[in-house]
């Protein structure tokens, strides 16, 4: 869905909203909202590389061990860990 959210946003411009959104079956209010919360996004993606920043500073303090939990969500911290390429949140919770 986000992909034809960019395009509508690349292209809206040129062909319209309205146009883009009922050729591509995106509602138009659903556009407007994915728009409006893009500031949010940005926000959310700086502080999961600032996690993940925290958590590659403890893992290498420990020689490589299992960082110690977080004060974040597990799962917040999986997507950091996944986005910087670390090892699969499923591996690192079955090796706990």
């Amino acid at each position: 869905m986000t992909g034809r959210r960019r395009f509508i946003s690349d292209h809206r411009t040129l062909y319209g909203v309205q146009r883009l959104c009922r050729a591509l079956g995106v509602s138009a209010p659903g556009f407007y909202r994915w728009i409006q919360a893009a500031p949010a996004r940005v926000a959310r993606r700086a502080a999961e590389g600032e996690l993940a920043a925290r958590i590659e500073e403890i893992r290498s303090e420990s020689n490589g061990a299992r960082a110690p939990p977080e004060p974040a969500h597990p799962s917040r911290q999986a997507r950091a860990r996944r986005r910087q390429g670390a090892e699969s949140a499923r591996s690192c919770s079955a090796a706990a």
